[in-house]
């Protein structure tokens, strides 16, 4: 049954040295599974040591670990994780391993589990994503706030961002030429800030930038970067990409939900004095 699995299982036996200290394993048993090579360990064959097989992620850790069941009696569940770096998930592979002690050794069964963990990887982003413009969602927007606000990261500056004559644009050109123009917003202010920046939609046409340390002046001096950006962007568009903002900065602890009120009614007279003219 056990050479059957898909999995991969091993029996390994303790090899210790003159002082009785663990210093490697042997290789008693492994089925067909697992003498497939992994990121993790190389091709096992009975009677291999397997301290040279650890391979790819952390192969020190991975024998301290072992030597830690047989040693201690617990047994060790342990996600391995290869990463790729690129795309939407940085997940390459992943798989489970689970060792118990087994006398004076273990048995150890290792599982492809990359599928489930790039399931949930995609859940999570999902639920704090924005599926329009793939920003950070509203929900995320409201956690960050309640963590910064007792944070050490003051000065922090909030900018808020509107969609100008966005229900105009629905109006005349479709909610398609409505959604392109979120979009390009969205694609705009992400190049205009850094990566730790959380840059947020938290409405239908509207944005949100949480800037840690960052005081009065400089956030001035981003507001300028953020108007020369979406002045440029407007060349080769039909429909002019707009935005009023909205700056304010909060100094102490406990201030972020102030500056964030402060935020959006700057914003609002900047929008109110625009219909106006």
């Amino acid at each position: 049954c056990v050479d059957q699995l898909l999995d991969g299982v091993g029996l390994f036996s303790a090899v210790r040295d003159a002082d009785m200290r663990l210093c490697n394993f042997r290789v008693d048993y492994v089925n067909p599974a697992g003498k497939i090579p992994t990121f993790f360990l190389g091709e096992l064959t009975s009677g291999a040591l397997v301290r040279e097989s650890m391979v790819g992620v952390a192969p020190d850790d991975l024998f301290a670990d072992w030597c830690r069941v047989v040693n201690t009696g617990e047994p060790l569940i342990r996600d391995l994780v290869h990463t790729n770096g690129s795309g939407r998930s940085q997940l390459g592979q992943v798989f489970e391993m689970r060792v118990t002690r087994l006398g004076d050794g273990l048995v150890a069964t290792w599982r492809d589990v990359t599928w489930e963990k790039k399931a949930e990887e995609e859940l999570r982003i999902l639920s704090t994503r924005d599926a329009l413009t793939g920003l950070l969602n509203r929900s995320f927007f409201d956690a960050e706030i309640d963590r910064l606000d007792s944070s050490r990261q003051y000065p922090i500056s909030i900018i808020i961002a509107d969609v100008d004559g966005l229900k105009i644009a629905n109006d005349r050109l479709g909610t398609t030429a409505g959604d392109e123009l979120l979009s390009r917003a969205a694609r705009l202010l992400t190049v205009c800030f850094r990566s730790e920046d959380a840059v947020s939609r938290i409405g239908g046409d509207e944005f949100a930038v949480l800037l840690p340390k960052t005081n009065d002046q400089a956030v001035q001096k981003i507001m300028e970067r953020v108007r020369n950006a979406i002045w440029e962007e407007g060349d080769g568009h039909k429909w002019p990409l707009s935005l009023s903002l909205g700056a304010a900065t909060a100094s102490e602890q406990g201030g972020l939900k102030t500056a964030l009120a402060e935020a959006e009614e700057r914003m609002l007279n900047e929008k109110r004095a625009r219909r106006s003219t």
